[in-house]
């Protein structure tokens, strides 16, 4: 029925579609693997001395509120305790899912040892450019 890819067997008719991308910076780098499963879009985010799942989001999208028109979208959070990435996860989750008007979900870990306040504002900036680049691919994909 499905080829044998290692451990996961692969239905040919249901091929995932995946790529990855990574920061611009070469200060605090963060990466990304981005998977295309059907018309729903899984981002995993992560980075630093000690990447790991600090948090993940889903968000759907919806029509807004403000005006029915426009897409908008809603994201539920699961953050384990004392993980700070759920800023990332929902930021990111709702920006591709209105953008995109489907359902997105975002891991993300990061962890860099001693890392400043100044040294975090970088890594959201690196978060923020890699989310760019990953709407910009799925656009292209999807055209």
């Amino acid at each position: 029925m499905g080829k044998d890819s290692g451990i996961f067997k692969m239905n040919p008719l249901h091929t995932l579609k995946r790529f990855d991308v990574e920061s611009s910076g070469k200060q605090y780098k963060v990466m990304a693997d981005v998977c295309i499963v059907g018309d729903d879009i899984a981002v995993i985010i992560w980075g630093g001395d000690q990447p790991h799942i600090g948090s993940v989001a889903f968000a759907a999208p919806r029509p807004s509120r403000k005006d029915p028109k426009k897409i908008s979208s809603t994201a539920s959070v699961f953050t384990l305790l004392g993980h700070k990435e759920d800023y990332i996860t929902k930021e990111i989750s709702e920006q591709l899912s209105s953008m995109l008007n489907k359902n997105v979900v975002v891991l993300a870990g990061m962890h860099w040892n001693n890392i400043s306040s100044d040294g975090i504002k970088v890594v959201i900036k690196n978060c923020k450019e890699i989310a760019k680049i990953i709407l910009k691919k799925i656009q292209e994909e999807i055209k």
